[in-house]
This record gives structure tokens, sequence and C-alpha cells, in this order.
């Protein structure tokens, strides 16, 4: 985790300090699984872009 006071690092104290720091580890995983499928969309996806000429002049047109 960052040290940002984003969102998730709020929703993970609150829950952390409501359920303990046990019940928080499967919300957590899921936070971290969820933003890094997220970067991986959004790296292939800028990849697939690039590699495909007519939809790259299409969306810098």
């Amino acid at each position: 985790m960052c040290f940002t006071p984003g969102p998730n690092n709020l929703l993970c104290a609150a829950h952390g300090s409501q359920h303990g720091f046990r019940a928080t580890i499967p919300m957590t995983l899921g936070m971290l699984v969820g933003w890094s499928s997220l970067g991986i969309a959004v790296g292939l996806g800028t990849v697939y872009i690039e590699e495909n000429q007519e939809i790259f002049k299409a969306l810098t047109w």
C-alpha cells in the first residue's frame, strides 16, 4: 500500500479498525488483484492500439 490517503487506503484503515488486521487481509488482497488486473488491461490495450495503425490514427485525429 502507498501512503497517500486514497479511497482504498481509507477503506482498508476503516475496515481494519472495525474488524481487525486478519479480517482485512482478504480485502487488501482483493484490491491488489483488482489494481493489478487494471494495470495489465491498460498495458495490453495500449500495446494493441499502438500496433493497429488504423485505431491509433483514429484516436490521435
